[in-house]
């Protein structure tokens, strides 16, 4: 089992460098992080943010910046189970893969260079692709009132929310 302080990832016993998070992507991840905690509001989910370790099988662990789902907790971050939304920055087709056979119903790229959200949603064991830019709200499939307004996310303004 790997720790939260590795900065690495495994998937189906492959080991992978995880890349650190910069000071703007944190922020970013905090914001939408709280969105999701605040406008959620469903006990039977659990919303995490990064460090985070999640194994997903025997095979596979992963540290996503931010996990939502009724996923168990053991001590420490590390849960086990299938999240119903895993949020990253890095696309890697590897673990796009991994996540649709492993059944991960929606799963988002943020791209902050680009200030691209870019939602996979799982149907009938494939994604479906969506990019969302400026002007675009990006739906929540947890819960179908919830829309995250991709120009407020990448904003830099302590002051406001995301939704």
């Amino acid at each position: 089992m790997i720790t939260e302080t590795e900065m690495i990832e495994i998937i189906d016993k492959k080991t992978y460098d995880r890349p650190e998070l910069t000071k703007h992507q944190r922020f970013v991840d905090f914001k939408l992080w709280m969105t999701l905690v605040n406008k959620l509001k469903r006990d039977d989910l659990t919303t995490q943010l990064f460090p985070c370790v999640v194994q997903l099988d025997d095979n596979t662990t992963v540290k996503p910046n931010i996990l939502v789902g009724a996923v168990e907790k053991e001590k420490g971050h590390v849960f086990y189970g299938v999240p119903d939304l895993i949020v990253e920055e890095i696309h890697c087709e590897v673990k796009l893969a991994k996540y649709a056979s492993c059944g991960v119903p929606e799963y988002w790229i943020v791209d902050q260079s680009a200030n691209l959200v870019t939602v996979h949603i799982l149907v009938e064991g494939a994604y479906v692709t969506t990019v969302y830019r400026s002007g675009d709200a990006v739906p929540v499939m947890l819960d179908n009132k919830l829309a995250i307004s991709i120009d407020k996310l990448f904003r830099i303004d302590y002051s406001d929310e995301i939704n």
